[in-house]
């Protein structure tokens, strides 16, 4: 089982701003790395289930990917773990 197999069954908006939200804590410090970038590839791709051209996609809009959040409480347990992973 791996570790962000809970948003599997959400649908590709959960996913796109969890992708968001990872591409921005890789930029806080203000270098995105390309260690850090081929990570939430990696992730987005293997865990995901996004195909690299839709990351490629995601990475150039994601001004545009909506901000959807969980509301169930064990969904957000698992969403801040997995940032923090």
């Amino acid at each position: 089982m791996g570790f962000f197999d809970f948003l599997k069954s959400k649908n590709n908006d959960w996913k796109k701003t969890l992708v968001k939200d990872l591409v921005m804590l890789t930029a806080v410090d203000g270098d995105m790395n390309q260690d850090e970038i081929k990570l939430v590839l990696n992730i987005a791709v293997n865990e995901l289930g996004f195909s690299e051209k839709e990351f490629i996609g995601l990475m150039e809009n994601l001004g545009d990917v909506k901000d959807i959040y969980p509301s169930d409480i064990k969904d957000k347990i698992d969403y801040i773990k997995s940032l923090i992973r």
